[in-house]
């Protein structure tokens, strides 16, 4: 009954995730947090904290998505002059909590995310229309995400707070065999300087220069270096071109649950294919600006990339006998 009404308490005091990677706190923003910090600050009631642990399992969260959230929390206790949850007397009971849904759920994803690799990608590309000009702006962006490993937020028109972010004509820079094109404001961009990726020219099918410079020819004069490049008629965001890709996809597709495509298909998809082209793994973090080796967790290993090692291994073992 206490661990039922607890629950509901949390349901009052934060708003519902629709799904797993919506911001918990982006609705409501820091008014929330603030007040969730302000109640732990004057009381620290260790049920209530083990109960706000309980409830975001119940929401579907990830192990890795509640330990970020609460580590959160106590670094805001913290600054406030406020205990320290993890530590004291109240490290066994959260620690305890944690451990039980991470032997109970895993730390994987609750939602399987397909890759869009380079192969499925030229599939999905064959299928469209290019001479519509919105099917061309959803097939480039699929194309730049893919080849330059972007994150979806970093790809399409966002808006957090009163700061709006997109691509602009200005960033993208044509040069004799390359395009230079910056990202401001991105995840990894600490100093404020813009990340710089490079889309070189190929002699692959669907090249993502030669589309980027088509869509450029098609727009050249119909706005200005400030206005963004990558529009069908109106910024596209990240719920358009997810949309697009899962409306294409189910048809080329059909046994595949639409859902496994996502945002994160792109950079997932990218990272896979680089590691099956043999790019060695230091190049993979440079190319999608990992930190750290938590690149890793983006490529998907299939039965086939097993099959391919073991058959490399076995060359190998012939040929040294």
């Amino acid at each position: 009954m206490f661990r039922e009404s607890g629950s509901k308490l949390w349901q009052l005091l934060l708003p519902r995730v629709q799904s797993r990677r919506e911001p918990l706190f982006g609705v409501y923003g820091y008014v929330l947090f603030a007040l969730l910090t302000s109640l732990f600050l004057q009381f620290s009631p260790l049920s209530s904290i083990c109960l706000w642990l309980v409830w975001l399992f119940r929401r579907r969260l990830t192990y890795n998505t509640v330990q970020t959230y609460l580590f959160s929390l106590s670094a805001e206790l913290k600054l406030r002059g406020g205990r320290n949850i993890l530590q004291d007397g109240y490290k066994w009971f959260i620690h305890s909590t944690m451990k039980h849904f991470l032997r109970s759920k895993g730390n994987v994803t609750i939602k399987y995310r397909r890759p869009l690799t380079v192969d499925l990608l030229n599939k999905l590309l064959c299928s469209l229309d290019f001479t519509d000009c919105n099917t061309r702006v959803f097939a480039t962006m699929l194309t730049i995400g893919v080849y330059c490993l972007l994150r979806i937020g970093e790809l399409c028109h966002t808006k957090a707070k009163e700061i709006v972010k997109f691509i602009s004509n200005k960033d993208f820079v044509f040069k004799s065999g390359f395009i230079e094109l910056t990202l401001w404001q991105t995840k990894t961009d600490s100093k404020r300087q813009g990340i710089k990726k490079y889309i070189v020219k190929t002699n692959a099918e669907f090249c993502p220069y030669d589309l980027l410079h088509k869509l450029k020819v098609i727009k050249s004069g119909s706005s200005g270096p400030d206005k963004p490049l990558l529009v069908d008629g109106r910024p596209v965001s990240r719920y358009l071109l997810v949309k697009f890709l899962r409306q294409k996809m189910i048809n080329i597709f059909k046994d595949i649950d639409i859902n496994e495509w996502s945002g994160i298909s792109l950079r997932k998809g990218g990272a896979t294919s680089a590691l099956r082209a043999g790019v060695a793994g230091e190049v993979i973090q440079r190319m999608g600006n990992w930190r750290s080796d938590v690149y890793k967790t983006y490529i998907d290993h299939t039965i086939t990339d097993v099959a391919t090692a073991q058959l490399r291994i076995a060359t190998m073992h012939t040929a040294t006998h």
